[in-house]
């Protein structure tokens, strides 16, 4: 465990665990896009596929099942960065409240327990709210859009073939192998997949998957650790993270500022407020650091009002979007 005291020292371990909860996705995801292509590479074997709309239907349910499987598989990996993140960051709590004497005079110990665990699944789970809003058999919309991009280029890849038999008068077995050839073209060269490499090694920046192991792991972290300082009836934390040119205008905002975790501090926003002008975008992993509110080097935090965020600043604009495949923010900041 890195030491308390250092916010350095806390943040690389976020990085060490978003990277170890990436390393597991990226698994998870390759797994996935062999058996797809596996699939595929099958029924274009097959050699009806051409022409027995049958075979092709097949081959549309079985991707289905695949593509749902792969959205069961990220339920899977999602409970595992759960479990991989949230006691460290939860020790790290108990550990900032024994720092000091004041606080160890009260702490009462929480421990971490299995509820926890399940509340933050249930909280934290980015598919939870988006298999309600899904059209087709519950996907989760950025997995039903790599559904929908298999399907097309198959689709694209028989009309292609079969115009190119009209025209130069392709025998059945000739067209066979060309469709065949074709999609394993297409196969190869899988849009659906494009943002990892065969190799799993490399992803391309901004993709979907990408930012939702950042934000997970982030949310994770912070959750588990505000939700120990909580149950100990503690309250101001400061924002750690540092800011790039890049930044988000709320993360430049609130970098370095106390807040109240649960508006019970007077005179501190709160971390909900700084939450609803973008603190803790997607992507971003700014977190936060317990601050006794009994005393510091000697002297009363609540009077120090140098690190608190006035409410009543207009917030500027972002410059550019910050979502779903948005990631111009450097390693060190992604904020």
């Amino acid at each position: 465990m890195p030491d308390p005291k250092s916010n350095a020292a806390r943040l690389r371990l976020l990085a060490r665990k978003t990277s170890e909860n990436r390393a597991e996705m990226i698994r998870t995801l390759l797994l996935a896009r062999d058996k797809v292509q596996d699939r595929i590479l099958k029924a274009a074997r097959n050699k009806r596929y051409g022409t027995a709309r049958r075979v092709r239907e097949g081959l549309l349910r079985d991707l289905i099942g695949l593509y749902l499987d792969l959205q069961g598989d990220l339920d899977t990996w999602t409970k595992g960065a759960i479990d991989n993140t949230s006691r460290d960051f939860f020790d790290l709590a108990v550990e900032d409240l024994l720092l000091t004497e004041a606080d160890k005079a009260v702490i009462s110990f929480t421990t971490f327990s299995q509820e926890h665990f399940e509340d933050y699944f249930e909280r934290i789970h980015p598919f939870n709210a988006d298999r309600l809003a899904a059209v087709n058999v519950h996907l989760n919309p950025n997995i039903n859009r790599m559904l929908d991009s298999d399907v097309r280029e198959l689709q694209n890849a028989t009309i292609e073939i079969f115009r190119l038999s009209e025209v130069s008068g392709l025998t059945p077995e000739e067209r066979f192998l060309a469709l065949r050839a074709r999609v394993e073209t297409m196969v190869d060269e899988q849009r659906s997949w494009a943002f990892v490499d065969k190799a799993g090694r490399t992803w391309k920046n901004g993709n979907y998957f990408q930012m939702l192991n950042r934000t997970v792991s982030a949310k994770v972290a912070r959750d588990s650790y505000n939700d120990a300082l909580i149950a100990e009836k503690r309250d101001l934390v400061q924002v750690i993270g540092g800011t790039s040119p890049n930044s988000h205008p709320a993360c430049v905002r609130w970098n370095g500022k106390l807040l109240s975790l649960t508006g019970a501090t007077p005179g501190y926003a709160t971390v909900a407020e700084a939450e609803a002008e973008g603190l803790h975008h997607p992507n971003c992993v700014h977190t936060e650091v317990y601050v006794s509110d009994k005393t510091t080097d000697g002297r009363e935090l609540i009077a120090d009002k140098e690190n608190r965020a006035p409410r009543d600043v207009a917030l500027p604009k972002p410059k550019a979007k910050v979502g779903v495949g948005k990631d111009t923010t450097t390693i060190r900041d992604r904020a």
